[in-house]
């Protein structure tokens, strides 16, 4: 699916009030103002518009600039390791 523009709703549609989403601000639901989102054909967008934001990620203590996805996969792969291991046996040998 491409990305959504901006169209004119028909005048005739109700006003209802905004709702709040479950993790964010409140957001209007459809017909609640005077234009409404309309989902425009992937041919008729520009292929290479992601913001180059999102992609990079800055660490708030150390400052080091990596890849939003690299990091989210490192955290994901320590945090699954953790899980994995956590409960077992220790493999390590007993101190004398």
């Amino acid at each position: 699916m491409g990305r959504l523009v901006q169209h004119r709703a028909p005048a005739l549609r109700p006003r209802l009030p905004p709702t709040r989403g479950i993790r964010g601000p409140a957001l209007p639901i459809a017909g609640s103002s005077k234009r409404r989102l309309k989902p425009e054909k992937p041919a008729a967008t520009k292929l290479g518009a992601a913001q180059a934001s999102q992609a990079r990620f800055t660490c708030r203590n150390c400052w080091v600039v990596t890849h939003a996805d690299r990091n989210a996969s490192h955290n994901i792969a320590r945090k699954g390791d953790a899980v994995w291991t956590a409960g077992r046996e220790s493999r390590v040998p007993a101190t004398p």
